[in-house]
């Protein structure tokens, strides 16, 4: 996987072998998600869990419940983003001014 530069993006893991942050992400700073036995999401409060548990999630009720919810927010969060772009862009438009 390569970014916008032409940077390849390399996922890493941890002691648990968790590939993704809590969010999904398999790239802190990129619009890339990973959700499955391989990806490795971490326990928090919203994938629920022991609050000591050093290990991956994984289950029925975490894929039922808990990655729709992540994915939902997730959209809403980067939708969030463009509204504030295009808000900025439009208040310093012309008739002129291409949005896209």
């Amino acid at each position: 996987i390569f970014d916008r530069n032409g940077v390849e993006l390399s996922p890493t893991s941890d002691d648990s072998g968790s590939c993704v942050g809590a969010d999904g992400r398999l790239f802190p700073d990129h619009q890339i998600y990973a959700f499955g036995l391989g990806a490795g999401l971490r326990t928090n409060k919203e994938t629920g869990g022991e609050p000591g548990c050093t290990r991956r999630a994984d289950g029925i009720w975490l894929y039922q419940y808990a990655v729709g919810s992540i994915i939902r927010n997730s959209i809403k969060q980067r939708s969030m983003e463009w509204m504030r772009i295009y808000n900025r862009i439009g208040s310093n438009a012309s008739v002129d001014t291409p949005l896209h």
